[in-house]
C-alpha cells in the first residue's frame, strides 16, 4: 500500500542519514587525531630516496634488527611514524600497555558446524567486520558450540578486532548490532582495559599509520599472518585525557548512528 511504501522510504531515507553523519565524525575523529599527532598524510613521511629511479636501499644497525630480517618490516615510513610520534614528546607506549588493554587473544581453531540461522548464531568472517551489514552470514550451531559461544568466538560490543591472516589489518569496534555475534578464529580480538577510551584505541589503529604499524608485523612466505604478540607490540601514542576521550566520544556516537541505521 502507499502507506506501506512511505514509511519504509521514510526509514531508509533516516538510515543514509544516520550513515552520513556516522562518515562525517569518523573523519572528523581521524583530523583531530591527525592534529595532535602531526601525521597528516603519510605521503609527507616518505623518504625522498624512495621516489629515485635508481636503486633503493636503507642501512639498519644490528640494534634495530629486532631478529627480522625481511625489509617490509623495517619499512623506513614506519620509522618516519614512531620519530613523529615521539617528536610529540607525549607517552608512546604499546597495546599490551593494562591501561590499554586486558586481553588480547585468539581463539583456538575448531571445526565449525554450521546451521540454518533459527539454530545458529551470527558468525563473522573477515570481509564481514568492515561491512555494515554482514553479507553471506553464516550461522554456528548454538546447540553444538555452546561452549566455544559462551567462552571464546562470542565478541562483545567495544571489544576491539583485528583481521590477522590474508587481508591483514582490517580493524573494527564492535558495534552493538554485533554484540553476542561469534567471529572466526582468523580475528585477534582486544579487550580494552576501560582506562583509555576504546574508541581512541581504535581511532589510532585503524588510521592510515595505525594500518602500517599493524602490517609491518606481517609473517609468512605464502599467505601473509600476524599473531596475538605483534598486536602486544604495536605502539599507540597517549593524548592528553581530554583529547583522548574527545576523539573516542566521535568514534563511540559515529558506532551507535551505524547501529540505529542498522535497526532501521
Amino acid at each position: 500500500s502507499t502507506v506501506i511504501r512511505k514509511k519504509i522510504s521514510e526509514q531508509v531515507d533516516i538510515s543514509l542519514k544516520f550513515r552520513d553523519e556516522a562518515d562525517i565524525l569518523f573523519e572528523k575523529a581521524q583530523k583531530t587525531l591527525a592534529k595532535h599527532t602531526g601525521i597528516n598524510d603519510l605521503k609527507q613521511l616518505k623518504p625522498s630516496y624512495l621516489e629515485s629511479s635508481q636503486d633503493r636501499y636503507f642501512s639498519l644497525s644490528k640494534i634495530q634488527l629486532k631478529n627480522r630480517f625481511d625489509a617490509t618490516f623495517h619499512d623506513p615510513i614506519i620509522t618516519k611514524i614512531i620519530d613523529q610520534l615521539k617528536k610529540t614528546k607525549l607517552e608512546l607506549t604499546t597495546i599490551d600497555d593494562p591501561r590499554i588493554s586486558k586481553e588480547i587473544f585468539l581463539p583456538g581453531r575448531f571445526k565449525r558446524i554450521f546451521v540454518k540461522e533459527e539454530f545458529g548464531i551470527p558468525f563473522l568472517g573477515g570481509r564481514n567486520i568492515v561491512q555494515f551489514v554482514p553479507q553471506q552470514l553464516k550461522y554456528l550451531s548454538k546447540e553444538l558450540h555452546k561452549e566455544l559461544i559462551s567462552n571464546d568466538v562470542s565478541i562483545k560490543e567495544n571489544m576491539i578486532l583485528i583481521t590477522r591472516s590474508g587481508t591483514i589489518g582490517r580493524v573494527l569496534l564492535t558495534p552493538k548490532h554485533f554484540e553476542g555475534y561469534t567471529a572466526t578464529e582468523d580475528i585477534i580480538r582486544i579487550s580494552p582495559s576501560g582506562e583509555i577510551h576504546s574508541g581512541y584505541i581504535y581511532a589510532f589503529l585503524s588510521s592510515d599509520f595505525g594500518k602500517k604499524l599493524i602490517t609491518r608485523n606481517t609473517f609468512g612466505s605464502v599467505v601473509g599472518h600476524i599473531d596475538t604478540k605483534n598486536i602486544a607490540s604495536i605502539p599507540i601514542l597517549l593524548l592528553k585525557k581530554n583529547i583522548n576521550d574527545e576523539i573516542g566520544d566521535m568514534i563511540f556516537e559515529a558506532f551507535s548512528k551505524l547501529t540505529r541505521a542498522y535497526n532501521l
